[in-house]
């Protein structure tokens, strides 16, 4: 968003525009993602922008954190074309892990997941046992991204909305 910084432009206008944007893709099924630099942008600017959007995804995106105890994976950051390598990864581990694959994936503080990687989860799902779960609790627009890419269509695949 660096070229909202321009000469000329209102704030006022940008925030406007933004906040009238939200329904119309939510109404679409749509998401956007707006970044704001951080180092370009003016605090008070950025205040308004948070106030303006229903989610602020993270300060800094490009980041994935996978924490695996027990039966449980949770991942934190985001799950996208910058950290895709490190999310199949760290969910191959999980599932191959030698106590047995996770029975809960906790994607609660997981900002962003894209289509590829709601794909690898729900093909590590489908590949357990006709008798084996796994519970994936994770944020309602994430269980709709998982939806659309057909973990509904996985027995072993249960979602859990907060």
């Amino acid at each position: 968003m660096s070229w909202a910084l321009g000469p000329g432009l209102d704030s006022d206008r940008l925030l406007g525009h933004e906040t009238a944007m939200t329904p119309v893709l939510a109404g679409l099924g749509l998401t956007a993602i707006c970044e704001y630099d951080e180092r370009r942008c003016a605090a008070s600017l950025l205040d308004r922008v948070r106030a303006a959007h229903p989610v602020c995804v993270r300060p800094r995106h490009g980041s994935l954190r996978a924490e695996h105890t027990g039966r449980t994976l949770a991942l934190r950051g985001d799950a996208d074309l910058a950290t895709r390598d490190d999310f199949e990864l760290a969910v191959r581990h999980a599932f191959a892990a030698p106590s047995g694959p996770p029975t809960r994936v906790d994607l609660t503080r997981l900002s962003f997941i894209d289509a590829r990687c709601a794909s690898v989860l729900i093909r590590h799902a489908a590949s357990l046992g006709p008798a084996d779960r796994v519970t994936i609790r994770c944020p309602r627009l994430h269980a709709r991204t998982l939806r659309l890419c057909g973990a509904a269509e996985v027995p072993q695949f249960l979602l859990e909305e907060s």
